[in-house]
């Protein structure tokens, strides 16, 4: 009876670890590469981290974590893994064709960003450091529930955390997919992803070519002139951009800690930037903008805008501001400074901030703006 009892409990034992958590490696593969191969990453839906590789091979791995998740549904799971890897003269392409595609991303993210318009919003001025705060804080959020109860009670901490803490505390059965890829420095980078939620994890100097058609991008830096990345109905996240071209359209909620010699353009977007550093040209339609902060030493800001709205806030050091267009609202520590009427399209100087002549002149910014509104903080 004392054996019977003895198995039994084994029995059980061993089948409430596989109840709670086990880790299935699904494919493993890795290419060698020089300085003349480049690579081509095709991906849709789900859950993408791409690291620095520590030698010159591209290494692909894919892993899946159950938790809590019954044996007889494993393989279901597993089986909806697909994802293609091959080499042909010096070019990599890898495809992963897994059925994991969320067509609800964006409208997931549109009622986590959504904007409250019932009342008028006060603009605080946050420093690089807060703006990077926050994309670590996006970045590390695994579920979508915990950030909804981020965003929902960000004015109550308490009510917050106590939502926060009971959704913790529930046993939960979860599939975790962990799609890895390791890239060489010197690997010239494609990617064409959709629905997928992309995480860029080191800092990518290799030039990248990027196309986010929905989801979500968070990276670290992001620094080579070639670059060219394009994001549309997903949010952007970045801690670093140095050199190359950012096209946002109809991003619900974009973030980037410095942003520095970049071209880019906005549509239908909002977009925070915490530090503006030097020789930046940006164009936009009917976006939301926010600069919390100039550098010391910025040069020269260049913006072409139509049926936005611009924030800044006032620099500690000298500067020139030459605003140009037609019919804008220029508004000034919540005073209506300057209305520009509509003359039959005519863009002309509206308006203007000289320089004092005294202390430290960081640059110049150049605003060419019509159908808008500039608010200076």
């Amino acid at each position: 009876m004392k054996t019977l009892q003895f198995k039994l409990w084994l029995l059980i034992f061993f089948t409430s670890i596989a109840l709670i958590a086990q880790t299935e490696n699904i494919y493993s593969k890795s290419f060698k590469t020089n300085a003349a191969t480049t690579a081509l990453l095709k991906l849709s839906g789900g859950s993408v981290e791409i690291q620095s590789s520590l030698d010159d091979k591209l290494y692909v791995e894919y892993n899946v974590d159950f938790e809590n998740y019954p044996n007889r549904k494993k393989k279901a799971v597993i089986e909806k893994v697909q994802v293609e890897a091959k080499m042909t003269d010096n070019h990599i392409t890898l495809v992963d064709k897994s059925k994991f595609y969320n067509y609800r991303l964006n409208s997931i993210f549109g009622i986590l960003y959504r904007k409250d318009t019932l009342k008028e919003k006060t603009y605080i001025q946050k420093s690089k450091a807060l703006i990077l705060s926050e994309i670590k804080d996006a970045s590390l959020t695994k579920s979508f529930y915990i950030e909804y109860l981020k965003h929902k009670y960000r004015n109550d901490i308490k009510k917050r955390d106590e939502l926060i803490n009971k959704y913790n505390r529930k046993k939960k059965r979860r599939v975790i997919k962990n799609f890895i890829i390791k890239v060489p420095k010197h690997l010239d980078l494609t990617i064409d992803a959709k629905y997928t939620i992309i995480s860029i994890k080191s800092d990518l100097k290799s030039k990248l070519s990027l196309r986010l058609d929905g989801g979500k991008l968070m990276s670290q830096s992001l620094n080579n002139q070639g670059n060219v990345i394009k994001v549309k109905d997903a949010v952007f996240m970045a801690e670093s951009i140095d050199g190359g071209e950012l096209s946002l359209n109809n991003v619900k909620k974009g973030l980037i800690g410095r942003i520095n010699n970049v071209k880019l353009s906005t549509e239908f977007s909002n977009l925070e930037i915490g530090d503006l550093q030097k020789n930046n040209r940006f164009t936009g339609f009917s976006n939301s903008l926010v600069i919390h902060n100039f550098s010391d030493n910025f040069n020269e800001f260049n913006l072409l805008s139509e049926y936005s709205k611009i924030h800044y806030f006032k620099l500690n050091t000298d500067y020139v501001l030459n605003a140009y267009g037609f019919n804008t609202v220029v508004n000034v520590d919540n005073n209506i400074e300057k209305i520009t009427p509509t003359k039959n399209g005519e863009k002309t100087e509206f308006f203007k901030i000289k320089s004092s002549g005294k202390g430290l002149f960081s640059g110049t910014i150049n605003f060419d703006i019509t159908h808008g509104f500039i608010f200076i903080h």
